[in-house]
């Protein structure tokens, strides 16, 4: 796959989905951010959501950014993925991030990393302050095409 430059663009949302699972594009785009030619910016594979969603699935974040490395398309990393995982593990992942919101017991350490999460209400959708991080770092206009 290509790289990407997240300096310039982010990378997909964090609702977006993928072979029925939310956090897989974006951490594919993460993951090409780190190939030879392309820059991470302010995001990250590990640590963060993109290492919980591979841990999920028993992947190390390194494994994960080689098979990209080595895919020519993305249905090459899915087919890479659906190999070394098991499937049965979709719907908790989806369930378990959907449900993860910003509250007082992790709001300093969110903010920390994204501190538009300082000015949300309690509740919010973890998910929700990531793409409000995205849209005040670089703006609405600058999504990253797949």
């Amino acid at each position: 796959m290509t790289p990407l430059d997240l300096t310039k663009g982010r990378p997909r949302p964090p609702k977006a989905e993928l072979d029925g699972l939310i956090f897989f594009p974006r951490t594919i785009d993460k993951a090409r951010s780190l190939l030879p030619g392309g820059n991470k910016g302010d995001y990250n594979v590990a640590p963060g959501i993109s290492e919980n969603f591979l841990k999920h699935f028993g992947l190390e974040p390194d494994a994960f950014i080689e098979a990209v490395k080595n895919a020519a398309t993305e249905a090459d990393v899915v087919a890479w993925f659906r190999a070394h995982t098991d499937a049965s593990k979709k719907a908790s992942w989806n369930e378990a991030i959907l449900a993860r919101v910003l509250n007082d017991d992790n709001r300093e350490r969110i903010g920390t990393r994204h501190p538009i999460a300082k000015t949300l209400p309690n509740q919010t959708p973890v998910v929700e302050v990531l793409e409000a991080d995205d849209r005040e770092c670089l703006g609405e206009a600058l999504a990253v095409k797949a």
